[in-house]
């Protein structure tokens, strides 16, 4: 359910930008690989116990401002909201 959600919502986005834009972008392609990119550098540092100290720092690589300690701590604040919205979804539905 949680990934037909998203993928239904990246349906609309691609569409949406799509129009707008002439420009055709799979938004959940972008986010496959980006959550692809994300666990890769999570089992590369596999030592390190807060992920977001690992997501920030990867974050900032991908917008190429590695050494801007602001994007740094933008990727890590959304990681963490990221979780917490997965977490709250979660706790909402009811596993059969």
């Amino acid at each position: 359910m949680f990934w037909g959600g998203i993928n239904e919502l990246s349906k609309n986005l691609s569409t949406v930008t799509t129009t707008t834009t002439g420009t055709e972008i799979d938004y959940f392609q972008t986010i496959k690989d980006r959550l692809d990119h994300y666990l890769g550098e999570l089992n590369r540092q596999s030592g390190v116990e807060d992920p977001a100290a690992i997501i920030g720092p990867a974050f900032a690589r991908m917008c190429e401002h590695d050494d801007n300690v602001h994007v740094v701590m933008a990727g890590a604040r959304m990681f963490n909201l990221a979780v917490g919205g997965v977490k709250a979804y979660l706790e909402s539905v009811e596993i059969v």
